[in-house]
């Protein structure tokens, strides 16, 4: 893995959150190397995509506002490639803190339980996020 800056240029703050960022692909690589990719893109104002393990017991979803939204909220989130039958919890595991609007269901979702079909069919509300801002979830069957 690589990155594409000179690390004595980077103030503490990003190196902080770069240190973060590794360490986060090192925990679930085993994912996004030995899983299925799922691309969800779908207006040109963000990026959407997810690696789901071959067994589909967990995976690792991520939303990236590129844009500012023209709507009053967000599109839909839908997962993909879960299976519908099984009970999932849900974390945010990027960012820690995330800056938003107005307070949102995200600070509820953490630890609940869905079933596949539910986060597939129906998906999650994201809030209004600023433009630049990534959001990265992990599910896990129960």
């Amino acid at each position: 893995m690589g990155m594409e800056m000179d690390p004595r240029e980077l103030t503490d703050h990003e190196q902080s959150v770069l240190t973060d960022a590794i360490s986060l692909y090192k925990k679930y690589r085993h994912i996004t190397h030995g899983g299925d990719l799922f691309r969800m893109d779908d207006d040109g104002m963000n990026v959407k995509f997810g690696y789901v393990s071959k067994d589909k017991q967990e995976g690792i979803f991520a939303y990236n506002s590129v844009l500012e939204t023209v709507r009053t909220t967000p599109n839909r989130f839908y997962f993909a490639g879960l299976d519908a039958n099984k009970q999932y919890t849900i974390e945010r595991v990027w960012p820690e803190k995330l800056k938003e609007y107005t307070p949102s269901i995200l600070q509820q979702t953490d630890g609940q339980v869905f079933s596949g079909e539910a986060l597939m069919k129906y998906g999650m509300q994201l809030p209004v996020l600023l433009p630049q801002t990534a959001l990265i979830y992990t599910v896990k069957a129960v």
